[in-house]
């Protein structure tokens, strides 16, 4: 996709005249540069090869220097984490609503006369929430293997630490909007906004090279951003353990400070 959208940039560059000038001028430094001794007649000839006029207008053979095998996977690649991690906002988001709605029912009254702390009640919710986020990408992964041939086995250790390091920031994220709401309609609202928000910055709906530099840097602060990346780092860089561990600990770290956050919000309003 990068290459794609670089050529489009160029080609009306490297339509004029000046363009064609460049063009040729690279070419035949890179020859003279890397084989000082070709002669004359075969630098042309390279030249008509790689340069040629259609319609007047100069005509460039491009060559992808990225591999078929990953080149075909990488919008299968952005497809998968971005929409799983979007969709996953929404679910958990679903689940800390919940909680304004046991507390509209009374339900949170009847829990809070039983021996249970109230910290216990809001663990419990956040476990469920973090199970979920586990099974839902998981799942995302599964059939995303399965039925489009995805290569799941290509580092598991890393996508096992990524999958529990993004279902814990999301889930903690999605109780966090239901703790600074004071009621189910309000958080629902919240949720979606913030949701669609961090979602089109973070890279869920747009590739991030496509987006301007600020919006590029403003996606540093969204959870979408640190997971779409850690994924694209085991399926598409093919990076080892240890470079994607920091974007692991930095879900991590969104992960226990939403969750302490939410956890003093909740025990104010109970």
């Amino acid at each position: 996709m990068e290459i794609g959208i670089l050529q489009q940039n160029l080609i009306s560059t490297l339509m004029s005249s000046a363009g064609e000038m460049i063009v040729k001028k690279s070419i035949e430094k890179y020859l003279q540069d890397q084989f000082p001794t070709v002669d004359k007649g075969t630098s042309d000839k390279i030249l008509k090869t790689a340069i040629r006029k259609d319609n007047n207008k100069l005509a460039i053979k491009w060559t992808s220097i990225v591999g078929m095998k990953n080149d075909t996977k990488l919008g299968l690649i952005q497809a998968v984490a971005g929409t799983a991690i979007l969709m996953l906002l929404f679910s958990v988001a679903g689940v800390g609503t919940s909680i304004l709605e046991e507390k509209e029912n009374g339900t949170i009254n009847r829990l809070l006369y039983s021996p249970l702390k109230r910290s216990s009640i809001l663990y419990g919710k956040m476990l469920f929430a973090f199970f979920i986020s586990i099974l839902q990408l998981t799942s995302m992964f599964l059939f995303a293997g399965l039925i489009f041939k995805m290569d799941l086995i290509i580092n598991i250790p890393a996508l096992i630490l990524m999958i529990i390091a993004t279902a814990f920031a999301v889930s903690s994220l999605g109780i966090f909007l239901a703790a600074i709401a004071k009621t189910r309609q309000q958080a629902q609202n919240l949720s979606i906004i913030i949701i669609l928000i961090m979602s089109a910055i973070g890279g869920s709906m747009i590739p991030l090279f496509i987006m301007p530099s600020i919006l590029q840097k403003i996606a540093l602060l969204s959870v979408n951003y640190w997971g779409i990346q850690g994924f694209y780092d085991i399926f598409w860089r093919a990076q080892p353990l240890e470079v994607i561990l920091p974007k692991i600990l930095i879900l991590m770290s969104i992960g226990i400070i939403m969750t302490s956050a939410s956890i003093q919000l909740f025990k104010k309003r109970l």
